[in-house]
């Protein structure tokens, strides 16, 4: 670790816990890691929030993980929603950081399921969940949606600088096309329900059609990604994931997820002017 990652590093680590936001965050780890090679190889390290991940640290959002800078909010609020013996569901969990998040909540008399479809992915996730001995977490290989199906999902790491991102929708140029089954996730998880995380990167709207069963008998809270980009690839807007998520049940409160975390109206969330980010439904008590 050179003097610059270290003196940046720790006073990153400290000022995350109170930063409204993570906008000036990974700049400033962008910084500090600005030596490292962004297409160098994964290495095992330790991160800042106690796990061991192979990161890659020169690339986003690898060196943001790292310092425990990534989606702070969203960390934070998984933190305060979730106790030992939960069960949490990740839908879109990528190389695996809100699953172990999740998964030290919870603990082993708790449960995660943690869906990821993209082979590359799910490996580096199934390699974290043996690195940190979290052997409760259940990881799927489909995707999820509003039927069973057999479709393809893009893998863009190719053309997002190493970034593990994917879409059921081409969002980008020299994309690889994989194959990809899909499930309900009213077919395959049973059980009370804490906590559900979404982000799968447009289609959000068909993952909340097909989880109108596990919404309306457990009301959970749940974190759903908003990115207009994404979701206008699927012919849709936030509007529709509001929609999807008040016919299941009728019974939550939306905050935004951003800077002053402002509480949302049925107006604001009909209008589709959300900025990107990711919306808390809080369920009413």
């Amino acid at each position: 670790m050179t003097f610059r990652e270290l003196t940046i590093g720790s006073a990153l680590r400290a000022i995350r816990h109170v930063a409204p936001s993570d906008r000036f965050l990974w700049p400033a780890a962008r910084i500090a890691l600005a030596k490292r090679d962004g297409r160098g190889t994964e290495s095992l390290l330790p991160t800042a929030d106690g796990f061991q991940m192979r990161l890659r640290l020169g690339q986003y959002p690898d060196g943001a993980m790292y310092f425990g800078v990534f989606e702070v909010q969203t960390i934070r609020l998984i933190k305060s929603i979730l106790k030992p013996g939960d069960r949490a569901v990740d839908v879109g969990a990528n190389i695996g950081y809100m699953t172990l998040h999740m998964a030290k909540r919870v603990g082993a008399t708790g449960e995660v399921h943690s869906f990821e479809p993209v082979p590359g992915n799910r490996a580096r996730l199934e390699q974290a969940l043996v690195d940190n001995h979290f052997g409760f977490v259940r990881v799927h290989s489909e995707a999820l949606g509003e039927k069973s199906d057999k479709t393809l999902i893009y893998d863009f790491s190719a053309s997002t600088a190493g970034h593990a991102e994917s879409s059921l929708r081409p969002l980008h140029e020299n994309a690889t096309a994989l194959p990809c089954d899909v499930v309900r996730m009213d077919d395959v998880i049973d059980g009370p329900v804490r906590l559900i995380k979404v982000d799968v990167e447009g289609a959000e709207v068909g993952v909340l059609r097909g989880a109108t069963r596990v919404i309306r008998e457990n009301k959970p809270h749940l974190i759903v990604e908003n990115n207009p980009k994404t979701l206008q690839a699927f012919g849709v807007t936030f509007a529709d994931v509001y929609e999807a998520i008040r016919s299941a049940h009728d019974g939550y409160d939306a905050i935004l997820l951003t800077a002053f975390s402002p509480k949302l109206s049925v107006q604001d969330l009909k209008a589709d002017t959300l900025p990107a980010a990711n919306v808390w439904f809080r369920p009413r008590v």
